[in-house]
Parts: structure tokens; sequence; C-alpha cells
């Protein structure tokens, strides 16, 4: 018998661009997920109630390298250790100032 789960009543924020689709389901096969729509029928599967929670895609280590981005083309064509010493100095800059 296969595994499956169905998350029942969720907000599921499928990306950015778009508001989280209200009180619908997941249902997942083999760690897989397979459906999301609302209302959706697995009798077999093991259901798990969120109601009033948020579902959200997974993020791999986006705290870590999330500031990042505010470097790009500011430091081309440099080897990787001279670009790190510039994004990760080895002594912390002084704070910025409001002006």
């Amino acid at each position: 018998m296969e595994s499956r789960i169905l998350i029942r009543q969720a907000q599921v924020l499928v990306d950015a661009a778009r508001a989280p689709l209200s009180q619908s389901d997941i249902l997942i096969e083999r760690n897989q997920i397979v459906a999301i729509a609302p209302h959706l029928v697995a009798p077999d599967a093991q259901e798990i109630d969120a109601s009033g929670l948020l579902i959200a895609p997974g993020l791999v280590n986006g705290h870590f390298h999330s500031h990042e981005h505010f470097h790009q083309g500011r430091y081309d064509n440099l080897p990787l250790e001279l670009w790190m010493h510039y994004v990760h100095p080895p002594v912390a800059p002084p704070p910025l100032i409001p002006e």
C-alpha cells in the first residue's frame, strides 16, 4: 500500500506573485505533491487538518545568501577569494548612518 497524505483546508502559497490559495487541500503520494485543489477526495489517505495555517514552499538556506543579490554587478570578474573579501569582509565595516 502506498503512502498517501491529505492536508486539508490550508492557505497555500504557490509563489510570491500570487495571493495564497485559501482553503485548499494538498494530496501527497510517495513524498510528492500530486494535487492542490479545494475539496480533494482520498479515502485511504492520512489526513492532517491545516485550518488557519499557511503552507509555503521549502527554502534551501535562503537566509544565508539572501543579502548577496545586492552585490550583483559590483565586483565583476573577480576570483572567488577576492569577491568573498568584499561580500564577507574579515573586519566588519563601520555602521551606516542615516546620511
